[in-house]
Formats: structure tokens, sequence, C-alpha cells
């Protein structure tokens, strides 16, 4: 996240039905159904340069920014 890519997501459960199918899928580890809220991080494995180019292009499109404006900030990354 140094860069701001946030290749992730965080998923809030508070589904007591989605938890406990959750409780299950995790060799029936308790904690996983028996919370008020189970939160669920989930990583992206696959960040390259393409996922690069299209955060750079919606930093440049967001901001009003001409193409290749970041370049130099998508080429330290």
């Amino acid at each position: 996240t140094s860069y701001s890519l946030q290749p992730f997501k965080i998923v809030v459960v508070t589904d007591d039905a989605k938890k406990q199918a959750l409780m299950e899928k995790a060799y029936g580890q308790a904690q996983v159904g028996h919370n008020a809220a189970l939160l669920i991080l989930a990583a992206r494995t696959d960040v390259d340069e393409a996922f690069v180019d299209e955060y750079v292009t919606r930093i440049e499109t967001t901001c009003g920014l001409e193409a290749g404006a970041v370049a130099e900030y998508r080429d330290m990354m």
C-alpha cells in the first residue's frame, strides 16, 4: 500500500450462516464462526505491470490529468 495500490480486499462477514459455512471450511476453528463480525483479508497475487497501468490510468482520469502525466510515478513502481 505504500504506492496506494491496495492489492487486497477486506470482506466483513456478519451473517451467522455464512460464518458457520466458513467455519466448516476452516477445519472447525470456533473463532471463525463465533464472533460479531469476521474480517477476511483477500490479497491479490497477480499484481503485475498491467495492474499498475490500470491504476495509473485511473489516477490520471480521476484527477483530469493528461495521459502520461504520472509516468515517473508509474516507473517508480
